[in-house]
């Protein structure tokens, strides 16, 4: 994962390098980039501004504040877990726990 978005450099070849030809190879790139970056840029987030600039709030400092820091929290094993989809393969998750926050 990365704190900032990372440079991706990419070349279509074969017959995706006929995209260059139409200009579709920086509509490419930046899908690329930006599904990347949704999923691998830290920290994911999604914002609801609950107001508006007028209001004096800046829509870009809401959904990309600057982090306070960063928790990383890694499940090292687990034990006795139960499927409870009905097809049995329900994905566990893990509960974290700070101070009262949960």
């Amino acid at each position: 994962y990365f704190l900032e978005q990372p440079l991706l450099e990419f070349r279509l070849t074969g017959l995706g390098a006929l995209a260059e030809l139409g200009g579709l190879n920086s509509i490419i790139q930046n899908a690329v980039e930006d599904a990347l970056a949704s999923i691998l840029v830290l920290p994911n987030r999604f914002a609801i501004p609950l107001a508006t600039p007028e209001q004096g709030v800046d829509p870009g400092l809401v959904k990309n504040p600057w982090p306070v820091g960063l928790l990383r929290v890694r499940a090292v094993s687990a034990a006795g877990l139960r499927a409870s989809d009905w097809n049995g393969k329900s994905d566990p998750y893990v509960c974290v726990t700070m101070g009262r926050i949960s």
